[in-house]
């Protein structure tokens, strides 16, 4: 079932699929480009929806991860390393071909890898997520915003620790500790 918390119902689990790519045309560009089509599946819901996926382009999860690691070291974010399409400039610089770059990040083999890459980067994203913030619809409202170029949301806060369990040896004088064992 759901979990709610003070700010409504939370997600418990979230998985992700970046099941294809689409080459692309903006009004007036003269190459195509990318786009990573990206499902989120939760016990909340499919988002965007079951027949839809979230297209974003690659300065599109540069830009999440630059939003992040803003704000990790202050909440504890690990966050994975961002595949780098800075290595294409580079094969391209030395193939020596003018535009070269452009045309390559379009080769179904780059694609491809890259399109590999980005879902591990979502894995390890969601399981950093899991990990600092114990659940997932805020992730799922950062990639609606990226998806919609909207302003990114802030870092949510983290949640309060759970109570701490008191031991026997640090129970107050005179008390002890409820026994955590079963008897028969």
């Amino acid at each position: 079932g759901h979990r709610k918390s003070a700010s409504g119902v939370r997600a418990s689990f979230c998985h992700v699929i970046l099941p294809r790519t689409e080459q692309r045309r903006d009004d007036g560009d003269a190459r195509p480009h990318t786009i990573y089509l990206v499902r989120l599946h939760s016990d909340l819901g499919t988002y965007p929806s079951d027949d839809g996926f979230f297209a974003l382009r690659y300065s599109r999860f540069a830009e999440l991860h630059a939003h992040l690691a803003a704000g990790a070291p202050a909440v504890g974010l690990r966050l994975p390393q961002l595949p780098r399409a800075s290595q294409l400039r580079g094969a391209a610089a030395k193939l020596r071909v003018p535009g070269a770059a452009s045309w390559m990040n379009t080769h179904p083999n780059y694609v491809a890898q890259m399109r590999g890459d980005l879902h591990r980067y979502l894995w390890g994203l969601l399981a950093a997520w899991q990990r600092t913030y114990g659940r997932y619809d805020t992730f799922i409202m950062m990639v609606h915003a990226l998806h919609h170029a909207e302003p990114l949301p802030p870092l949510p806060d983290l949640p309060p620790p759970p109570p701490a369990a008191v031991s026997p040896a640090c129970a107050p004088r005179g008390e002890t500790a409820p026994s955590l064992s079963r008897s028969a």
